[in-house]
């Protein structure tokens, strides 16, 4: 049975309970499999990333999902299907990734896939140790660290460097959108994005625009 972590910051926790829970329940996910974190204190990502991760099982797999996405409607049944041991299912990709390659990638291909990732839960917690101990404080990764972002960055270096026999896969089609625009924009970035960061292989933009208008008329 698959398991999903939602990671919320306070600003979007609105969106999360009226609209990204309730998508996910109305596929058929049971409430039990969804563990909400949610950043209160502004600890920013990469220390909310690391309490979040601490509570997950040393076994399993985990999807995680950012506060500021849309589901396809077949999430339900790609996320319990598709996951596999010792395999990084990467199912969003944007504008901002360098490789539009897909399928079994070298694990420099990875998409910066973490509005939603799926995990096996010991890399993980492996990925999170790891910053601790290697990357934090060090001054050649300070732009990286220094803000408490860039989770994704640390995490595609981690599986690159430090895990053995990791399977990576870059998804296609997307089954989620990147929808910030609509909540506000980034919660974390001080300086705008160029361009949003919208899915490249998503299907279903009637979707996002009924949202919209739900969103809008509240």
């Amino acid at each position: 049975m698959s398991k999903y972590q939602i990671h919320a910051s306070q600003k979007r926790i609105w969106y999360v309970n009226d609209y990204l829970i309730p998508s996910m329940l109305e596929q058929g996910i049971k409430q039990d499999d969804i563990l909400l974190c949610t950043d209160t204190k502004g600890v920013g990502s990469i220390e909310a990333y690391r309490q979040a991760f601490e509570q997950l099982p040393d076994e399993g797999y985990t999807w995680h999902l950012q506060d500021d996405i849309i589901i396809s409607p077949d999430f339900k049944e790609v996320t319990e299907n598709e996951e596999a041991e010792n395999t990084v299912l990467c199912v969003f990709n944007s504008y901002y990734d360098k490789t539009t390659r897909v399928g079994k990638v070298q694990a420099y291909d990875m998409w910066y896939s973490f509005p939603c990732i799926g995990i096996p839960n010991h890399i993980a917690k492996g990925c999170m140790e790891w910053i601790q101990r290697c990357m934090i404080g060090n001054m050649a990764y300070k732009k990286y660290w220094e803000e408490g972002n860039c989770v994704d960055w640390f995490f595609k270096q981690y599986v690159r460097d430090e895990v053995e026999n990791v399977i990576v896969i870059n998804r296609v089609p997307n089954i989620i959108d990147h929808i910030d625009y609509l909540l506000g924009g980034s919660t974390i970035r001080k300086i705008p994005r160029k361009q949003w960061a919208r899915s490249q292989h998503w299907d279903y933009p009637e979707l996002v625009e009924e949202l919209e208008r739900k969103i809008t008329k509240e």
